[in-house]
């Protein structure tokens, strides 16, 4: 905990949601005593950690509590238990442009947004140029807001944002303004965020952001945690639970069509029935409804509806090996069982750097391959003519999901190996290359 940079310690809030509440100073009056509300659980004893220079992403379903969470960790709002604490100076991106005046110019929102950040004058004008830049509004700097697109506005409330210099930057689903180009530069700004060691915390729905730029995730549902760790393991449980709750609710449509009227029922007795001790108890509703707790196994996750049961890399001879030339050809044999019929499957595998580099991912799907009408066990074969890495260490990843990415068997690291060449390339794969000097007849590669 002494490495943190926040902490949650049994965060618990709810609120009043009020069933007959006034609307004017008349009806308040008048129904002083009549006032009726219901308290609702929003967070409930959530306690997680986050070290240091971490991007961790916050998933769930909507009204799992994740803006919540965000508005607490920024003292928008307060918790009704627990503690908070936040090290080193905040960025929020939760309420874009919360400060901004529609009839001040862009400049003078700048300075007003800036100062609520914590920014001095002399800070802000040091930064100036940079917002209005990155910002990409030029001319209309000097424009009243009003005058603004909505994108224009959220364009300039986010260049504010990510230009405090700020330890610590909370984002909730603002990763979406403005056209393609400046989409791109927000990520391209919060990965150089990243590598500056800054703290980030994302709330979103599009779990390929998650992938693309967290270190991990927190998955979040009727306000608790219900997984934290990796983000290709939570992210692959929190799917499959998605689509078994689909499934469940699209098998109760069609339970619902299909069952006739029911018979009326009898008046009900005056003594109340023993149950008969053959019936098996009736299950918790409310324990149905929220996901199982999770069984973090990091290396191993999935519904093994379809198994990897081995991986092996063997070189030209056939046989398995741990090292291999960079210019050789390798091939990669997964040996897979199908535990029952799926028409959706895809075969995917990743190659990383011992130090989680991916260097290279892909799987049928992407390489439009028909994966249909399978034996239920078999070889899977990936023909490599040459591996191009540097000399290091890897791993693969392999993996069996369905289209729709819910996993059926994703094993981390399921095949170690080494990489060796007498070349001097430095980073993760080499790109063939001829250097072509003056007064030289050949190239030199």
């Amino acid at each position: 905990m002494s490495d943190a940079c926040i902490t949650v310690d049994h965060v618990s809030k709810s609120y009043r949601v009020y069933h007959d509440r006034g609307v004017t100073l008349k009806e308040r009056l008048l129904r002083t005593n009549r006032t009726s509300y219901e308290s609702r659980l929003v967070l409930d004893d959530v306690s997680l950690s986050i070290a240091h220079g971490r991007s961790v992403g916050l998933i769930g379903r909507n009204g799992s509590g994740k803006s919540t969470l965000l508005k607490l960790l920024t003292g928008i709002i307060y918790p009704d238990a627990g503690t908070l604490s936040v090290h080193g100076r905040i960025s929020s991106l939760l309420e874009l442009g919360a400060g901004f005046h529609p009839d001040f110019s862009g400049r003078d929102n700048v300075y007003i947004n800036a100062s609520i950040f914590g920014l001095t004058r002399r800070e802000t004008e040091r930064r100036f140029e940079r917002i209005v830049e990155f910002s990409e509004l030029g001319e209309f700097i000097d424009n009243p807001v009003r005058t603004y697109s909505s994108g224009m506005y959220m364009r300039l409330a986010f260049s504010v944002a990510i230009h405090v210099d700020a330890d610590v930057l909370f984002i909730d689903e603002i990763l979406a303004v403005g056209d393609a180009n400046f989409q791109r530069r927000c990520m391209d700004r919060i990965r150089e965020l990243r590598q500056e060691g800054k703290t980030i915390v994302l709330v979103t729905h599009d779990l390929s952001s998650v992938e693309k730029i967290c270190d991990e995730c927190v998955w979040l549902d009727q306000g608790r945690v219900v997984d934290q760790g990796l983000p290709q393991r939570v992210l692959d449980g929190y799917r499959l639970f998605m689509e078994n709750e689909q499934a469940a609710q699209l098998a109760g449509m069609h339970h619902a069509a299909s069952v006739p009227p029911a018979a009326p029922e009898p008046p009900p007795s005056s003594e109340p029935s023993a149950p008969d001790a053959s019936d098996p108890p009736a299950p918790d509703a409310a324990a149905e409804a929220a996901p199982s707790p999770a069984t973090p196994d990091d290396k191993r996750w999935g519904n093994r509806k379809a198994t990897v049961e081995s991986l092996v890399l063997v070189g030209e001879d056939g046989l398995e090996r741990h090292r291999f030339s960079a210019d050789e050809p390798v091939t990669a044999v997964i040996r897979y069982a199908l535990h029952e019929p799926l028409d959706d499957l895809v075969f995917g595998f990743a190659v990383w750097t011992r130090d989680r580099i991916r260097c290279y991912g892909t799987n049928t799907h992407l390489d439009d391959l028909d994966v249909t009408g399978l034996p239920r066990e078999g070889e899977v074969r990936i023909r490599m003519p040459r591996l191009g890495l540097v000399d290091n260490g890897y791993a693969v990843d392999v993996a069996i999901h369905s289209r729709t990415e819910v996993p059926y068997d994703y094993r981390l690291d399921a095949y170690e190996f080494n990489v060796y060449t007498n070349r001097k390339d430095v980073g993760v794969g080499r790109i063939e290359h001829t250097w072509h000097l003056p007064g030289k007849e050949r190239g030199t590669r």
